[in-house]
């Protein structure tokens, strides 16, 4: 960033999207977002236009809200959420806004939306799936079943035609199905975890309604609630640390953040006490999957690594965080530029931020906001109307026309 404008260079410092842009962010498969005047347009990895400023939002593949994995369609949306489309690799809509929310179902041609209050599945060729008739329905899982609610609060899970697999009622609470094929499941306020048959792999252990344990870690290992304290179970529902603790936290390295008597402490992997855990700095941000973390102490950053020992941070004025990538944030001379762990630069200082500011300067001016006053179409849900059985009445269907926002 120079003088608040955002761009982008290359490791060389060649400018691939210029520095006129209220704000930046480049998604993980190389495409890059850029926001200016309230909208936002989408970029090639090279800087060319894919999707113009249309739109206020626009999510791909590597977000919550979801988009195609070949990045053949985003989602977007106007009017802080209110319109909300299915947009393909140019902006030209394919569905939206008559409905609300539009939201990807199974990452590829079907949606979830809703009306009248009630959420069905609709495809991009604007077939219904499955008429607006249920309270909730989830993201299909990689196991092709996704979480479903009744009007009545009864939680079961679909399949990708919107018919029960397992029937709504069998259970208390479900959560969604993980990439492991497991998913947490609730009888007698007690959470443990089922198959995709509903049958259990992990008897109900974790206690309390609000206390559905997490999808298991890389290493196997899930937090759960016992006699309000924390203990540390695998999937074979054994007890990796017993519940014992105020608290547990799972690290990226298989080991353990246990709160204990007012104190943090470390534990390895197999349950070795490494200390208390962090030491007394400032502020320290979360360790990455490289094992760095961005720590300041006496208003001075530094990079460590888990030991706590400083990697990088006391040649610079200032440094940011690697957060995965090969590269850091760093300031020289007053300006920003990056380097590496071994602490070069990859890119020299000459801008005000680099990736994110750490340090914001005072005088930019406040980014302009867009104001929008379109209003929703309302539907009233009567799956005999011609609002869902008359293809020229849905006024959410673009697949076929040449609809702009």
């Amino acid at each position: 960033m120079v003088d608040g404008k955002w761009g982008a260079v290359d490791a060389k410092g060649e400018v691939v999207v210029p520095l006129e842009n209220s704000a930046i962010e480049q998604w993980s498969d190389g495409l890059i977002e850029v926001t200016k005047d309230g909208l936002v347009s989408l970029l090639a990895a090279d800087g060319t236009t894919m999707v113009p400023f249309l739109y206020e939002s626009i999510f791909g593949n590597d977000t919550s809200a979801g988009g195609s994995p070949d990045n053949s369609w985003f989602w977007a949306q106007n009017d802080w959420g209110v319109e909300r489309w299915i947009v393909d690799a140019r902006g030209k809509p394919l569905l939206g806004p008559g409905l609300n929310p539009l939201m990807p179902f199974n990452n590829r041609d079907r949606f979830t939306v809703e009306d009248g209050g009630r959420r069905g599945i609709l495809s991009l060729a604007c077939d219904w799936i499955l008429l607006p008739s249920l309270r909730g329905i989830g993201k299909l899982a990689e196991n092709g079943l996704a979480w479903a609610e009744t009007p009545d609060r009864r939680q079961g899970f679909i399949d990708v035609d919107g018919n029960w697999v397992i029937e709504p009622g069998r259970f208390e609470g479900l959560g969604q199905f993980a990439a492991d094929g497991l998913a947490p499941a609730m009888v007698d306020e007690k959470w443990g975890f089922i198959d995709s048959t509903g049958a259990w792999v992990v008897e109900p252990v974790s206690e309390g309604l609000l206390w559905q344990p997490e999808p298991f870690d890389a290493f196997g290992r899930t937090v759960v609630n016992v006699n309000d304290r924390r203990g540390v179970i695998d999937r074979d529902g054994k007890w990796v640390l017993e519940p014992v603790h105020d608290g547990v936290r799972l690290e990226f390295d298989g080991a353990f953040i246990i709160w204990q008597d007012g104190e943090r402490r470390r534990l390895a992997s197999d349950g070795t006490d490494l200390g208390l855990e962090p030491p007394d700095f400032d502020r320290l941000i979360p360790y990455d999957r490289n094992g760095y973390g961005r720590m300041v102490k006496d208003g001075k950053a530094s990079i460590i690594d888990r030991s706590g020992r400083e990697v990088l941070g006391s040649q610079f004025e200032n440094i940011g965080a690697f957060e995965g990538r090969k590269w850091a944030p760093a300031k020289r001379d007053g300006k920003w530029g990056a380097v590496n762990i071994d602490g070069e630069w990859v890119l020299e200082p000459g801008y005000d931020c680099v990736g994110k500011c750490y340090e914001y300067p005072p005088t930019l001016p406040p980014p302009a906001m867009l104001v929008r006053t379109q209003t929703r179409p309302v539907g009233i849900f009567n799956p005999s109307s011609p609002r869902y059985t008359d293809p020229k009445s849905q006024d959410w269907c673009h697949a076929r026309s040449d609809a702009t926002p």
